[in-house]
């Protein structure tokens, strides 16, 4: 599965495809990175997974002043987590915040960089109803949640739904939508 297109940040950088593969050896996915100099022909990188048989997918990729930023899953259901990863020249680096960890199902799906840092949206599924989540970081390395979690503003589950975010000057700007009175509004 291919997930997201990032085009080269500076001339002589190369075209990015994240995404994962099944791996059927393992019955899990394993996140995936393919590569090209001319959009025209691709090499696919297997990102080594850190735990055997358990599936980890790339969702979305950025580029930031320390290389490729790419989030996605650990796991599958109920323990799953929200992921980072960081290139480190050819190699990429798979870093699991704590902030993106739970007891509940917890994946990443876009993330948007600029001067004020990183932003990282994603959800959680919390006891059967989906709660959207949102992740900072101001060095690709430390995060928090920015959301507030369980009782925090973004916490009517199953009501509301962030679905894409970007970098705007030193700060972001989150879309989605929420239900009201059993409509759904898309602010």
């Amino acid at each position: 599965t291919t997930s997201d297109l990032v085009a080269p940040a500076a001339e002589g950088e190369p075209w990015t495809i994240v995404g994962s593969l099944l791996d059927p050896d393992e019955g899990a996915s394993v996140a995936a990175v393919w590569t090209s100099a001319d959009a025209r022909d691709w090499d696919r990188e297997d990102i080594r997974p850190l735990r055997s048989g358990l599936g980890e997918s790339m969702a979305a990729a950025v580029p930031t002043e320390d290389g490729l930023l790419a989030v996605g899953r650990l796991g599958d259901g109920e323990r799953s987590d929200a992921v980072v990863w960081r290139q480190d020249g050819r190699d990429w680096k798979q870093i699991r915040p704590e902030a993106m960890a739970g007891d509940h199902d917890q994946w990443a799906f876009d993330v948007a960089s600029g001067p004020g840092g990183i932003l990282v949206a994603g959800g959680e599924n919390a006891w059967g109803e989906v709660r959207a989540r949102l992740w900072f970081s101001a060095d690709g390395e430390t995060w928090e949640s920015v959301d507030g979690g369980p009782g925090g503003p973004l916490d009517t589950t199953g009501e509301e739904a962030v679905r894409d975010v970007a970098s705007f000057g030193s700060g972001f700007v989150a879309v989605g939508s929420r239900r009201v009175d059993g409509e759904r509004e898309s602010p």
